[in-house]
């Protein structure tokens, strides 16, 4: 009876942190540039040649940027394992000299302030454990939208921010709307007319997203020579540079129903 009484508090301390919203699920964090081989080898898949792996890199070629970093930089350690460790992990990062118990009691203010309508996150200012408390981030998708946002400038809108950086898709950035300070599309952004790719002229077609002057006469060429595209799936298969992801993006600046 004694142990078992003893189990219970135990018992609801776990689920008190199963029960937290959002990122924040663990009992702390781990800064990855400071844990042990014993605090490490509490991640997903991690052994003690693993953890001292990630240990003597960290020593011989400095902290790792992002868990990107850490993944381009230690053997063994792949897009799955980076994923995993945030899930069962609170939040993992890298590079924080503030307390862990302290950091995750900041997070998880900002969190319920956050839900409550509060405040909303700048995602031009916030480091990536605060951008991951939002539906669907991780430590992998963070660091690519504050490595983006460093690399080119700051985003302009939600909309920008889904063709800038790989993996945000449009269902995130609709339950990202009401949390967040930037517009769900800018005004310089949203065009006075769609208008039809097989009557665009050069200039036209030079304002869609990943589209130059070579690629814009690549597709006029192939419509004079070949005839209209029936449908941006058909031009995508018929000019060469062309992705999915690309005309996907062009569907808010031209006609829905191309000519037949």
């Amino acid at each position: 009876m004694k142990t078992i009484n003893s189990l219970v508090p135990v018992l609801i301390l776990f689920l008190g942190f199963a029960c937290l919203p959002g990122a924040i699920r663990a009992q702390g964090y781990i800064d990855i540039n400071r844990a042990s081989s014993a605090e490490l080898q509490q991640l997903y898949r991690v052994g003690p040649v693993l953890a001292q792996r990630i240990i003597e890199e960290r020593q011989a070629n400095g902290d790792f940027k992002s868990l990107d970093d850490l993944g381009e930089r230690v053997k063994g350690v792949g897009p799955v394992m980076l994923s995993r460790w945030a899930e069962v992990s609170s939040l993992v990062y890298s590079g924080s000299g503030i307390n862990s118990e302290e950091r995750t009691a900041e997070l998880r203010k900002l969190e319920l302030a956050l839900a409550r309508g509060e405040i909303r996150l700048d995602l031009n200012t916030a480091p990536a454990e605060e951008i991951q408390l939002l539906y669907k981030v991780g430590p992998t998708l963070a660091g690519r939208m504050v490595g983006e946002r460093e690399a080119n400038g700051k985003f302009i809108s939600l909309s920008d921010l889904s063709r800038r950086v790989s993996g945000v898709g449009e269902k995130m950035i609709e339950r990202w709307g009401p949390y967040v300070t930037l517009p769900r599309q800018a005004e310089e952004e949203k065009p006075a007319d769609r208008f039809d790719i097989n009557e665009a002229g050069q200039a036209e077609l030079e304002s869609l997203y990943k589209v130059g002057p070579k690629l814009a006469e690549r597709i006029i060429v192939e419509r004079e020579e070949n005839g209209y595209f029936t449908s941006l799936e058909d031009l995508c298969r018929r000019v060469k540079g062309i992705g999915p992801t690309m005309v996907g993006s062009w569907r808010e600046k031209v006609t829905n129903r191309l000519r037949e």
